[in-house]
């Protein structure tokens, strides 16, 4: 709690309120004070000290806040809000995540799922400008599509994470991604970042890490871990992604040939 005076549950739930108020603030005061608030609010749970961590707590209370940008960012067209917003939610996913394998996949997805519709469902939500062949996509949609891509690969391809099978979870935030992108064609990024971690868990590589290769024993290493091995069930996730991709890209090609060049070629 904050001196004592007040429990950490209560000194988390003010400092959030404080927080999101200054969000809604900035409205009137304008992007800077909007920063100030959304800054103050990303911070709150590392100022709230806990002997019982919960992650409920902190995706919950993330979610709240970036769906609160999402809606302040999108009235005022503050782009750069509203990447910092994503930026924010996407490095405490990747740290709850270090903490594998006690990290819970539920929350993992939860605020990926969360990340996702703020994009698609807010941020994104009736800009007439998706036809414009002069806007092929929306830059602040690289933010969300590189954050939520890695969890999926570290779900894939971590050793603990793949020891808990969660390989097909990782699968379908990948497909949720591509879902996303024919869903809101401005999220083209999100595409790009799809298949680029796709790649990247079937050469089973997490990046910025170090990979070591045992040519002698065969074996593939990272930082001296052994990544997850191929199998029958990695196999069928591959085959499943590969045909996403290529109905997908199908589809969204003959959608944009007659439009914006971009995209359609970024599909084929």
């Amino acid at each position: 709690g904050i001196y004592g005076f007040i429990g950490p549950a209560l000194a988390f739930t003010l400092l959030g309120v404080i927080g999101v108020a200054t969000l809604a603030a900035a409205l009137v005061h304008g992007q800077a004070l909007a920063g100030i608030g959304l800054v103050g609010a990303m911070v709150t749970p590392v100022l709230v000290a806990s002997q019982a961590p919960n992650p409920w707590a902190l995706f919950g209370y993330l979610a709240i806040v970036l769906a609160a940008t999402g809606v302040i960012a999108r009235m005022r067209d503050w782009k750069l809000l509203m990447a910092a917003a994503f930026f924010g939610t996407g490095v405490w996913t990747i740290l709850y995540m270090t903490d594998a394998p006690g990290a819970k996949l539920s929350a993992i997805l939860f605020i990926d799922a969360v990340t996702l519709a703020v994009l698609a469902l807010v941020w994104l939500a009736r800009r007439g400008d998706e036809t414009t062949p002069d806007r092929a996509f929306d830059w602040p949609s690289i933010v969300p599509g590189l954050f939520v891509a890695f969890s999926a690969l570290g779900l894939s391809v971590d050793p603990a994470f793949a020891a808990a099978s969660y390989a097909l979870p990782g699968a379908v935030v990948i497909a949720a991604m591509v879902a996303v992108t024919l869903y809101r064609p401005l999220a083209l990024p999100l595409l790009y970042a799809a298949g680029l971690v796709t790649v990247l868990i079937y050469l089973g590589i997490i990046p910025p890490t170090l990979i070591a290769s045992d040519f002698s024993g065969g074996a593939l290493g990272v930082d001296g871990l052994p990544v997850a091995t191929s199998n029958a069930l990695t196999l069928r996730i591959g085959i499943a992604l590969g045909l996403v991709f290529i109905g997908a890209g199908f589809w969204a090609a003959r959608r944009f040939a007659a439009g914006t060049q971009i995209r359609a070629a970024s599909w084929a």
